[in-house]
Protein backbone atom coordinates (compact mmCIF):
# COMPACT_ATOMS: atom_id res chain seq x y z
CA UNK A 1 0.00 0.00 0.00
CA UNK A 2 1.29 3.47 -0.94
CA UNK A 3 1.25 6.65 1.07
CA UNK A 4 -2.14 7.50 2.57
CA UNK A 5 -3.82 10.88 2.95
CA UNK A 6 -5.41 10.15 6.33
CA UNK A 7 -5.21 7.81 9.29
CA UNK A 8 -8.93 7.14 9.04
CA UNK A 9 -11.74 7.97 6.64
CA UNK A 10 -15.37 7.94 7.78
CA UNK A 11 -18.15 7.90 5.21
CA UNK A 12 -21.43 9.10 6.68
CA UNK A 13 -22.17 11.77 9.27
CA UNK A 14 -24.88 10.16 11.37
CA UNK A 15 -24.63 9.06 14.99
CA UNK A 16 -21.97 6.39 14.36
CA UNK A 17 -19.85 8.50 12.02
CA UNK A 18 -19.93 11.63 14.14
CA UNK A 19 -19.02 9.72 17.29
CA UNK A 20 -16.11 7.98 15.57
CA UNK A 21 -14.89 11.17 13.89
CA UNK A 22 -14.88 13.23 17.08
CA UNK A 23 -13.13 10.54 19.09
CA UNK A 24 -10.50 9.59 16.53
CA UNK A 25 -9.60 13.20 15.73
CA UNK A 26 -9.27 14.20 19.38
CA UNK A 27 -7.01 11.21 19.96
CA UNK A 28 -4.57 12.35 17.32
CA UNK A 29 -5.67 10.59 14.14
CA UNK A 30 -5.87 12.59 10.93
CA UNK A 31 -9.57 12.12 10.28
CA UNK A 32 -11.64 12.69 7.15
CA UNK A 33 -15.43 12.74 7.42
CA UNK A 34 -17.44 12.54 4.20
CA UNK A 35 -21.15 13.39 4.22
CA UNK A 36 -23.15 14.01 1.06
CA UNK A 37 -26.40 15.36 2.56
CA UNK A 38 -26.41 16.86 6.04
CA UNK A 39 -24.53 16.19 9.24
CA UNK A 40 -26.68 14.55 11.87
CA UNK A 41 -28.06 11.82 9.68
CA UNK A 42 -31.53 10.36 9.40
CA UNK A 43 -32.16 10.60 13.15
CA UNK A 44 -31.92 14.38 13.24
CA UNK A 45 -33.75 15.20 10.02
CA UNK A 46 -36.13 12.31 9.31
CA UNK A 47 -36.26 10.08 12.38
CA UNK A 48 -35.92 10.39 16.13
CA UNK A 49 -36.00 14.16 16.52
CA UNK A 50 -38.85 15.13 14.17
CA UNK A 51 -40.98 12.11 15.06
CA UNK A 52 -40.77 12.71 18.81
CA UNK A 53 -41.44 16.40 18.29
CA UNK A 54 -44.54 15.61 16.24
CA UNK A 55 -45.67 13.04 18.80
CA UNK A 56 -45.39 15.57 21.62
CA UNK A 57 -47.43 18.14 19.71
CA UNK A 58 -50.08 15.52 18.94
CA UNK A 59 -50.20 14.38 22.57
CA UNK A 60 -50.62 17.92 23.90
CA UNK A 61 -53.43 18.53 21.41
CA UNK A 62 -55.15 15.26 22.33
CA UNK A 63 -55.09 16.15 26.02
CA UNK A 64 -57.53 18.98 25.33
CA UNK A 65 -60.20 16.35 24.70
CA UNK A 66 -59.38 14.80 28.09
CA UNK A 67 -59.95 17.92 30.17
CA UNK A 68 -62.84 16.35 32.15
CA UNK A 69 -60.51 13.49 33.19
CA UNK A 70 -58.47 16.07 35.09
CA UNK A 71 -61.37 17.96 36.63
CA UNK A 72 -61.37 20.65 33.95
CA UNK A 73 -64.37 21.88 31.93
CA UNK A 74 -65.09 20.11 28.69
CA UNK A 75 -64.17 22.16 25.63
CA UNK A 76 -67.15 22.63 23.33
CA UNK A 77 -64.96 23.52 20.38
CA UNK A 78 -61.31 22.91 19.50
CA UNK A 79 -59.61 24.55 16.51
CA UNK A 80 -58.09 22.23 13.94
CA UNK A 81 -54.29 22.13 14.01
CA UNK A 82 -52.36 23.66 11.14
CA UNK A 83 -49.82 21.40 9.45
CA UNK A 84 -47.85 24.52 8.56
CA UNK A 85 -47.53 25.55 12.20
CA UNK A 86 -46.94 22.01 13.51
CA UNK A 87 -44.22 21.24 10.97
CA UNK A 88 -42.65 24.65 11.59
CA UNK A 89 -42.20 23.62 15.21
CA UNK A 90 -40.68 20.32 14.05
CA UNK A 91 -38.20 22.19 11.86
CA UNK A 92 -37.44 24.60 14.69
CA UNK A 93 -36.43 21.77 17.01
CA UNK A 94 -34.23 20.27 14.29
CA UNK A 95 -32.57 23.64 13.69
CA UNK A 96 -31.89 24.08 17.41
CA UNK A 97 -30.02 20.76 17.55
CA UNK A 98 -28.25 20.97 14.19
CA UNK A 99 -25.33 23.22 15.31
CA UNK A 100 -24.10 20.42 17.56
CA UNK A 101 -23.65 18.25 14.47
CA UNK A 102 -22.46 20.99 12.12
CA UNK A 103 -19.35 20.84 9.91
CA UNK A 104 -17.98 23.90 11.72
CA UNK A 105 -18.09 22.17 15.10
CA UNK A 106 -16.32 19.08 13.82
CA UNK A 107 -13.71 21.13 12.00
CA UNK A 108 -12.99 22.79 15.35
CA UNK A 109 -12.37 19.28 16.69
CA UNK A 110 -9.76 18.78 13.97
CA UNK A 111 -11.88 16.73 11.57
CA UNK A 112 -11.52 17.39 7.84
CA UNK A 113 -15.10 17.53 6.62
CA UNK A 114 -15.97 16.87 2.97
CA UNK A 115 -19.56 17.66 1.97
CA UNK A 116 -19.62 15.17 -0.84
CA UNK A 117 -20.59 11.71 -1.89
CA UNK A 118 -18.00 8.94 -2.01
CA UNK A 119 -17.33 5.68 -3.78
CA UNK A 120 -14.58 3.11 -3.34
CA UNK A 121 -11.93 2.91 -6.03
CA UNK A 122 -9.69 0.43 -4.28
CA UNK A 123 -8.99 -1.56 -1.17
CA UNK A 124 -8.52 1.51 1.02
CA UNK A 125 -9.20 4.42 -1.32
CA UNK A 126 -12.32 6.46 -2.03
CA UNK A 127 -13.14 9.07 -4.62
CA UNK A 128 -15.25 12.08 -3.70
CA UNK A 129 -18.39 12.43 -5.78
CA UNK A 130 -19.98 15.82 -6.42
CA UNK A 131 -19.94 18.45 -3.71
CA UNK A 132 -17.33 21.18 -3.50
CA UNK A 133 -14.24 18.99 -3.89
CA UNK A 134 -13.10 16.37 -6.37
CA UNK A 135 -10.29 14.24 -4.99
CA UNK A 136 -9.19 10.81 -3.89
CA UNK A 137 -8.57 9.98 -0.24
CA UNK A 138 -6.91 6.93 1.24
CA UNK A 139 -6.36 5.66 4.76
CA UNK A 140 -5.14 2.72 6.81
CA UNK A 141 -8.71 2.22 8.07
CA UNK A 142 -12.12 3.28 6.78
CA UNK A 143 -15.52 3.30 8.45
CA UNK A 144 -18.75 3.15 6.46
CA UNK A 145 -21.60 4.68 8.46
CA UNK A 146 -24.01 5.72 5.73
CA UNK A 147 -27.14 4.64 7.60
CA UNK A 148 -30.36 3.28 6.16
CA UNK A 149 -33.42 4.37 4.20
CA UNK A 150 -37.02 3.18 4.02
CA UNK A 151 -37.41 -0.15 2.29
CA UNK A 152 -40.12 -0.09 -0.35
CA UNK A 153 -41.35 -3.61 -1.15
CA UNK A 154 -42.37 -4.43 -4.72
CA UNK A 155 -46.10 -4.13 -4.04
CA UNK A 156 -47.95 -4.00 -7.38
CA UNK A 157 -49.08 -0.47 -8.14
CA UNK A 158 -47.34 1.20 -5.21
CA UNK A 159 -44.73 3.11 -7.20
CA UNK A 160 -47.26 4.21 -9.80
CA UNK A 161 -49.81 5.37 -7.23
CA UNK A 162 -47.32 7.26 -5.09
CA UNK A 163 -46.54 7.18 -1.38
CA UNK A 164 -44.60 8.91 1.39
CA UNK A 165 -42.07 7.63 3.92
CA UNK A 166 -40.31 9.08 6.94
CA UNK A 167 -38.12 10.99 4.47
CA UNK A 168 -40.94 13.32 3.43
CA UNK A 169 -43.74 12.92 5.96
CA UNK A 170 -42.45 15.91 7.94
CA UNK A 171 -42.62 18.10 4.85
CA UNK A 172 -46.40 17.82 4.48
CA UNK A 173 -48.05 21.19 3.97
CA UNK A 174 -51.42 19.92 5.16
CA UNK A 175 -52.59 16.93 7.12
CA UNK A 176 -54.36 14.35 4.94
CA UNK A 177 -57.97 13.69 5.82
CA UNK A 178 -57.33 9.95 5.48
CA UNK A 179 -53.95 8.26 5.89
CA UNK A 180 -53.15 4.62 5.20
CA UNK A 181 -50.09 3.38 7.13
CA UNK A 182 -48.38 0.25 5.82
CA UNK A 183 -46.46 -1.33 8.70
CA UNK A 184 -47.12 -1.86 12.39
CA UNK A 185 -43.56 -1.46 13.66
CA UNK A 186 -42.34 1.51 15.71
CA UNK A 187 -42.36 4.03 12.84
CA UNK A 188 -45.80 3.00 11.64
CA UNK A 189 -47.28 2.98 15.13
CA UNK A 190 -45.81 6.34 16.14
CA UNK A 191 -46.90 8.09 12.96
CA UNK A 192 -50.35 6.47 13.01
CA UNK A 193 -51.02 7.73 16.52
CA UNK A 194 -49.59 11.20 15.89
CA UNK A 195 -51.69 11.82 12.79
CA UNK A 196 -54.81 10.33 14.37
CA UNK A 197 -54.48 12.66 17.34
CA UNK A 198 -54.09 15.61 14.99
CA UNK A 199 -57.39 14.84 13.30
CA UNK A 200 -56.53 12.48 10.44
CA UNK A 201 -58.54 9.28 9.91
CA UNK A 202 -55.82 6.61 10.02
CA UNK A 203 -55.96 2.99 8.89
CA UNK A 204 -52.91 0.86 9.78
CA UNK A 205 -52.22 -2.40 7.92
CA UNK A 206 -49.70 -5.09 8.90
CA UNK A 207 -49.23 -8.80 8.30
CA UNK A 208 -48.43 -9.49 11.97
CA UNK A 209 -51.08 -10.56 14.45
CA UNK A 210 -50.44 -7.54 16.68
CA UNK A 211 -48.69 -4.21 16.40
CA UNK A 212 -45.03 -4.05 17.40
CA UNK A 213 -44.54 -7.77 16.64
CA UNK A 214 -41.04 -7.72 18.13
CA UNK A 215 -42.67 -7.31 21.55
CA UNK A 216 -44.71 -9.73 23.64
CA UNK A 217 -48.38 -9.57 22.72
CA UNK A 218 -49.53 -8.79 26.26
CA UNK A 219 -47.32 -5.68 26.31
CA UNK A 220 -48.09 -4.56 22.76
CA UNK A 221 -51.79 -4.85 23.59
CA UNK A 222 -51.56 -1.65 25.67
CA UNK A 223 -50.32 0.26 22.63
CA UNK A 224 -52.86 -1.39 20.36
CA UNK A 225 -55.71 -0.44 22.70
CA UNK A 226 -54.47 3.16 22.77
CA UNK A 227 -54.38 3.30 18.97
CA UNK A 228 -57.96 2.11 18.81
CA UNK A 229 -59.04 4.71 21.39
CA UNK A 230 -57.40 7.38 19.26
CA UNK A 231 -59.49 6.25 16.31
CA UNK A 232 -56.88 4.28 14.37
CA UNK A 233 -58.47 1.47 12.40
CA UNK A 234 -56.32 -1.65 12.42
CA UNK A 235 -56.15 -4.39 9.81
CA UNK A 236 -53.75 -6.92 11.36
CA UNK A 237 -52.85 -10.31 9.98
CA UNK A 238 -53.43 -8.79 6.56
CA UNK A 239 -51.57 -9.30 3.29
CA UNK A 240 -51.07 -6.22 1.14
CA UNK A 241 -52.07 -7.37 -2.35
CA UNK A 242 -51.76 -4.21 -4.43
CA UNK A 243 -52.19 -0.43 -4.52
CA UNK A 244 -54.11 1.50 -7.14
CA UNK A 245 -55.24 5.02 -7.86
CA UNK A 246 -58.91 5.91 -7.62
CA UNK A 247 -60.51 9.06 -8.99
CA UNK A 248 -59.52 11.20 -6.01
CA UNK A 249 -57.94 8.71 -3.64
CA UNK A 250 -55.44 5.91 -3.24
CA UNK A 251 -56.72 2.37 -2.77
CA UNK A 252 -54.89 -0.43 -0.97
CA UNK A 253 -56.16 -3.94 -1.65
CA UNK A 254 -55.60 -6.38 1.19
CA UNK A 255 -56.43 -10.01 1.98
CA UNK A 256 -57.34 -10.91 5.55
CA UNK A 257 -58.77 -14.15 6.92
CA UNK A 258 -59.43 -15.28 3.38
CA UNK A 259 -61.46 -12.15 2.64
CA UNK A 260 -60.40 -9.41 0.27
CA UNK A 261 -61.12 -5.78 1.04
CA UNK A 262 -60.13 -2.34 -0.12
CA UNK A 263 -58.87 0.53 2.06
CA UNK A 264 -59.18 4.08 0.72
CA UNK A 265 -57.08 7.07 1.72
CA UNK A 266 -55.66 10.36 0.52
CA UNK A 267 -52.08 9.36 1.26
CA UNK A 268 -50.12 6.16 1.86
CA UNK A 269 -47.26 6.09 4.36
CA UNK A 270 -44.86 3.19 3.85
CA UNK A 271 -43.16 1.95 7.04
CA UNK A 272 -42.23 -1.60 6.08
CA UNK A 273 -38.62 -1.88 7.18
CA UNK A 274 -35.26 -0.44 6.19
CA UNK A 275 -32.45 -1.00 3.70
CA UNK A 276 -28.77 -0.15 4.02
CA UNK A 277 -27.47 2.89 2.15
CA UNK A 278 -24.79 1.09 0.15
CA UNK A 279 -25.91 1.33 -3.48
CA UNK A 280 -23.72 4.29 -4.42
CA UNK A 281 -20.53 3.22 -2.63
CA UNK A 282 -19.24 0.70 -5.19
CA UNK A 283 -18.31 -1.64 -2.36
CA UNK A 284 -17.28 -4.33 -4.82
CA UNK A 285 -14.21 -2.25 -5.69
CA UNK A 286 -13.06 -2.67 -2.10
CA UNK A 287 -14.07 -6.30 -1.74
CA UNK A 288 -16.77 -5.46 0.83
CA UNK A 289 -19.61 -8.00 0.94
CA UNK A 290 -23.24 -7.12 1.59
CA UNK A 291 -26.35 -9.06 2.56
CA UNK A 292 -29.64 -7.57 1.33
CA UNK A 293 -28.03 -4.11 1.08
CA UNK A 294 -26.42 -4.24 4.55
CA UNK A 295 -22.65 -4.62 5.03
CA UNK A 296 -21.72 -7.93 6.61
CA UNK A 297 -19.49 -7.45 9.68
CA UNK A 298 -17.93 -9.57 12.40
CA UNK A 299 -18.06 -8.86 16.14
CA UNK A 300 -15.32 -6.26 15.73
CA UNK A 301 -17.43 -4.53 13.04
CA UNK A 302 -14.93 -5.48 10.32
CA UNK A 303 -16.24 -6.16 6.84
CA UNK A 304 -14.90 -8.79 4.47
CA UNK A 305 -12.17 -6.22 3.73
CA UNK A 306 -10.23 -6.03 7.03
CA UNK A 307 -9.43 -2.36 6.41
CA UNK A 308 -13.10 -1.41 6.13
CA UNK A 309 -15.48 -1.30 9.10
CA UNK A 310 -19.21 -0.61 9.19
CA UNK A 311 -21.10 1.03 12.03
CA UNK A 312 -24.69 2.13 12.53
CA UNK A 313 -27.73 1.11 10.53
CA UNK A 314 -25.67 0.21 7.48
CA UNK A 315 -24.42 -2.99 9.12
CA UNK A 316 -27.99 -4.15 9.78
CA UNK A 317 -27.39 -5.29 13.37
CA UNK A 318 -29.66 -3.06 15.48
CA UNK A 319 -31.11 -0.04 13.72
CA UNK A 320 -31.18 2.38 16.66
CA UNK A 321 -29.38 5.69 17.07
CA UNK A 322 -28.03 4.73 20.49
CA UNK A 323 -26.61 1.50 19.07
CA UNK A 324 -24.97 3.47 16.25
CA UNK A 325 -23.38 5.77 18.82
CA UNK A 326 -22.17 2.80 20.85
CA UNK A 327 -20.66 1.22 17.74
CA UNK A 328 -18.91 4.49 16.91
CA UNK A 329 -17.43 4.58 20.42
CA UNK A 330 -16.36 0.97 20.12
CA UNK A 331 -14.46 1.73 16.91
CA UNK A 332 -12.69 4.66 18.55
CA UNK A 333 -11.38 2.23 21.17
CA UNK A 334 -10.47 -0.30 18.50
CA UNK A 335 -8.83 1.96 15.93
CA UNK A 336 -7.49 4.92 17.90
CA UNK A 337 -6.61 3.24 21.20
CA UNK A 338 -5.99 -0.30 19.84
CA UNK A 339 -7.90 -1.84 22.72
CA UNK A 340 -9.05 -5.47 22.50
CA UNK A 341 -12.67 -6.53 22.61
CA UNK A 342 -15.77 -7.24 20.56
CA UNK A 343 -19.01 -5.37 20.12
CA UNK A 344 -21.69 -6.81 22.39
CA UNK A 345 -25.43 -6.65 21.66
CA UNK A 346 -26.45 -8.80 24.61
CA UNK A 347 -28.48 -6.11 26.33
CA UNK A 348 -29.67 -3.54 23.82
CA UNK A 349 -32.48 -1.35 25.17
CA UNK A 350 -35.12 0.22 22.95
CA UNK A 351 -38.37 2.11 23.20
CA UNK A 352 -41.37 2.85 20.99
CA UNK A 353 -42.53 6.38 21.80
CA UNK A 354 -46.24 5.89 21.39
CA UNK A 355 -48.60 6.85 24.22
CA UNK A 356 -48.26 4.65 26.21
CA UNK A 357 -44.59 4.01 25.47
CA UNK A 358 -43.26 0.48 25.27
CA UNK A 359 -39.66 -0.02 26.40
CA UNK A 360 -37.59 -3.19 26.57
CA UNK A 361 -34.21 -4.50 27.74
CA UNK A 362 -32.88 -8.04 27.67
CA UNK A 363 -35.16 -11.02 27.14
CA UNK A 364 -38.88 -10.82 26.70
CA UNK A 365 -40.95 -14.00 26.83
CA UNK A 366 -40.84 -14.51 23.08
CA UNK A 367 -37.04 -14.37 22.91
CA UNK A 368 -36.64 -16.41 26.11
CA UNK A 369 -38.80 -19.18 24.68
CA UNK A 370 -36.93 -19.09 21.39
CA UNK A 371 -33.68 -19.46 23.34
CA UNK A 372 -35.02 -22.38 25.38
CA UNK A 373 -34.61 -20.49 28.66
CA UNK A 374 -36.38 -21.34 31.89
CA UNK A 375 -37.81 -18.18 33.44
CA UNK A 376 -40.52 -16.80 35.67
CA UNK A 377 -42.37 -13.51 35.33
CA UNK A 378 -43.16 -10.71 37.77
CA UNK A 379 -45.90 -8.21 36.92
CA UNK A 380 -47.03 -4.97 38.50
CA UNK A 381 -49.57 -2.54 37.06
CA UNK A 382 -49.19 1.22 36.88
CA UNK A 383 -52.49 1.47 38.75
CA UNK A 384 -50.57 0.50 41.91
CA UNK A 385 -48.37 3.60 41.64
CA UNK A 386 -49.70 6.79 43.24
CA UNK A 387 -47.91 9.16 40.84
CA UNK A 388 -49.33 7.27 37.88
CA UNK A 389 -52.84 7.74 39.25
CA UNK A 390 -52.23 11.43 39.87
CA UNK A 391 -51.07 11.94 36.28
CA UNK A 392 -53.66 9.74 34.59
CA UNK A 393 -51.23 7.01 33.59
CA UNK A 394 -52.95 4.08 35.30
CA UNK A 395 -52.91 1.87 32.21
CA UNK A 396 -49.81 -0.22 31.68
CA UNK A 397 -47.52 -2.57 33.52
CA UNK A 398 -43.96 -3.64 34.13
CA UNK A 399 -42.97 -7.24 33.37
CA UNK A 400 -39.73 -8.62 34.78
CA UNK A 401 -38.22 -11.94 33.69
CA UNK A 402 -36.13 -13.87 36.22
CA UNK A 403 -33.85 -16.84 35.62
CA UNK A 404 -33.60 -19.89 37.90
CA UNK A 405 -31.36 -17.94 40.31
CA UNK A 406 -33.85 -15.06 40.37
CA UNK A 407 -31.50 -12.80 38.48
CA UNK A 408 -33.15 -10.25 36.20
CA UNK A 409 -32.71 -11.23 32.56
CA UNK A 410 -35.24 -8.93 30.95
CA UNK A 411 -37.69 -6.12 31.62
CA UNK A 412 -40.51 -4.65 29.55
CA UNK A 413 -42.48 -1.57 30.53
CA UNK A 414 -45.68 -0.46 28.83
CA UNK A 415 -46.91 2.83 30.22
CA UNK A 416 -46.34 6.53 30.62
CA UNK A 417 -42.66 7.58 30.40
CA UNK A 418 -41.61 3.93 29.93
CA UNK A 419 -38.43 4.95 28.10
CA UNK A 420 -37.28 7.07 31.04
CA UNK A 421 -38.32 4.40 33.53
CA UNK A 422 -36.24 1.72 31.81
CA UNK A 423 -32.88 2.96 33.15
CA UNK A 424 -32.92 1.01 36.47
CA UNK A 425 -33.82 -2.09 34.45
CA UNK A 426 -30.95 -1.47 32.02
CA UNK A 427 -28.52 -1.44 34.94
CA UNK A 428 -30.19 -4.43 36.59
CA UNK A 429 -29.92 -6.60 33.47
CA UNK A 430 -26.37 -5.52 32.64
CA UNK A 431 -25.16 -6.03 36.22
CA UNK A 432 -27.02 -9.34 36.70
CA UNK A 433 -28.93 -8.05 39.71
CA UNK A 434 -31.25 -10.22 41.71
CA UNK A 435 -34.77 -8.88 42.05
CA UNK A 436 -34.23 -7.87 45.67
CA UNK A 437 -31.57 -5.37 44.64
CA UNK A 438 -34.31 -3.20 43.12
CA UNK A 439 -35.71 -2.73 46.64
CA UNK A 440 -32.51 -1.47 48.22
CA UNK A 441 -32.51 2.19 47.09
CA UNK A 442 -34.75 4.77 48.76
CA UNK A 443 -37.10 5.96 45.99
CA UNK A 444 -38.49 9.50 46.19
CA UNK A 445 -42.25 9.62 46.66
CA UNK A 446 -44.34 9.98 44.62
CA UNK A 447 -42.52 8.96 41.46
CA UNK A 448 -43.26 6.64 38.57
CA UNK A 449 -39.94 4.90 39.24
CA UNK A 450 -41.46 3.30 42.33
CA UNK A 451 -42.91 0.69 40.01
CA UNK A 452 -39.58 -1.17 40.14
CA UNK A 453 -39.65 -1.36 43.93
CA UNK A 454 -43.33 -2.25 43.99
CA UNK A 455 -42.82 -5.10 41.53
CA UNK A 456 -39.95 -6.53 43.57
CA UNK A 457 -41.90 -6.11 46.80
CA UNK A 458 -45.01 -7.78 45.47
CA UNK A 459 -42.95 -10.80 44.48
CA UNK A 460 -40.72 -11.07 47.58
CA UNK A 461 -43.10 -10.00 50.35
CA UNK A 462 -44.88 -13.37 50.69
CA UNK A 463 -41.53 -14.95 51.60
CA UNK A 464 -41.19 -12.69 54.62
CA UNK A 465 -44.76 -12.00 55.62
CA UNK A 466 -46.24 -15.48 56.14
CA UNK A 467 -47.41 -17.68 59.04
CA UNK A 468 -44.20 -19.72 59.21
CA UNK A 469 -41.96 -16.66 59.60
CA UNK A 470 -44.35 -15.19 62.18
CA UNK A 471 -44.29 -18.40 64.20
CA UNK A 472 -40.50 -18.54 64.19
CA UNK A 473 -40.15 -14.89 65.26
CA UNK A 474 -42.75 -15.28 67.99
CA UNK A 475 -40.89 -18.29 69.36
CA UNK A 476 -37.50 -16.54 69.31
CA UNK A 477 -38.48 -13.04 70.45
CA UNK A 478 -41.65 -13.89 72.44
CA UNK A 479 -43.84 -11.55 70.36
CA UNK A 480 -47.45 -11.42 71.53
CA UNK A 481 -49.10 -10.55 68.22
CA UNK A 482 -51.89 -12.66 66.82
CA UNK A 483 -52.15 -14.31 63.43
CA UNK A 484 -52.45 -11.90 60.50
Amino acid sequence: MGQTTHDIIIIGGGAAGLTAAAGCSQLGMRTALIEKQHMGGDCLYHGCVPSKTLLKTATVYSHAARFPDFGLPRLSWLPQPSATDVMARVRGVIESIAPHDSPERFEQLGVEVFLSGAKFVGNNEVELQGGDTSARLSAERLIVSTGSSPAVPPIPGLQETGFITNLDVFDLERFPERLIVLGGGPIGVEMAQAFARLGTAVHLIDKAAHVLPREDADMADYVEAALRRDGVELSLGAEIVSVEAGKKEKLVNIRRNGQEMQVAGDQVLVALGRRGNTAELDLEAAGVETDRSFIKVDRKLRSSNPRVYAAGDVNGNYLFTHVAGAEGSFLVKQLALHLPGSMSYQNVPWCTYSDPELASIGYNETRAQQGGLTYRTVYTGFDEIDRARAEGYEEGQIKILLDSKEKIIGVQIAGGHAGELLLPAVIAVQQHWKLGTLMKPMYPYPTMAEIHKRAAGNYLSPRLFNPRVRSILKAIFRYRGGEA
